[in-house]
Order: structure tokens, then sequence, then C-alpha cells
């Protein structure tokens, strides 16, 4: 039996760390808007305005660059660079950090204190 082999190529940039956070965004802002903004620091590869339930944006979103370079000349060059319509403060751009372990650990301490087990 004759099994070919797979090739990936080397994802030697995790997405973590091509991954921003955009915070004091204009709530106007939709995605094409956030990419316009962005695009002249590289590909983007995913892009997200954060929304409540009703629709509306939250000033935040997420974009993932294809390097990690693109990423950092973002927070660079945009990073505190100018204050937004309906922002009290500069702009945010930063690593995206993934608190999920983090989350899932203060929560394993609430219920531990309260004796209680979320399934």
């Amino acid at each position: 039996m004759h099994n070919p082999i797979q090739m990936k190529p080397a994802d030697s940039e995790n997405k973590q760390e091509r991954k921003i956070f955009i915070g004091m965004l204009s709530k106007k802002f939709n995605e094409t808007d956030v990419r316009q903004m962005f695009a002249r620091f590289g590909n983007i590869e995913e892009c997200l305005v954060l929304r409540d339930s009703k629709g509306n944006s939250r000033g935040c979103a997420f974009v993932t660059f294809s390097t990690k370079h693109c990423a950092m000349n973002s927070i660079k060059t945009i990073h505190n660079s100018i204050t937004m319509d309906g922002c009290s403060s500069p702009i945010v751009v930063k690593l995206a950090s993934n608190n999920i372990p983090q989350q899932q650990q203060s929560m394993n301490s609430i219920t531990s204190v309260n004796n209680i087990r979320i399934f």
C-alpha cells in the first residue's frame, strides 16, 4: 500500500504573532474601512469588527496580517497616533492576546471557591 507524503509549508509565524487588536475605533467603521486603514502595512488575511447583538460596532476589531512584520509595523505607526470620532482616547493597536487559558483558569478558581462544577 502506497501512502503519499503530504507536505505542508512550515508556519514559521504563529497566527497570534500576526493578529492585532484595534481598540478605540470609530463605531462608524466597518470591515472595509478597517481594511483600507491597515492595507498599507501589507496583506490582510482576516478582518473582523466586533459587534453587539443588534449589529452595532463595539468600537474594536481584529486584523490578521500575512506576516508578523506587517503587524508590528502597523502597531508602531498607528498606536496612539489619532483619536477617532466618538472616542475619548487615542486608537489602541496591539498584538491580540489569547486569554482562553487565563479565562479557563479564572473560571476554575471561581467554581472551586463556590464548590460548584460547571459542565
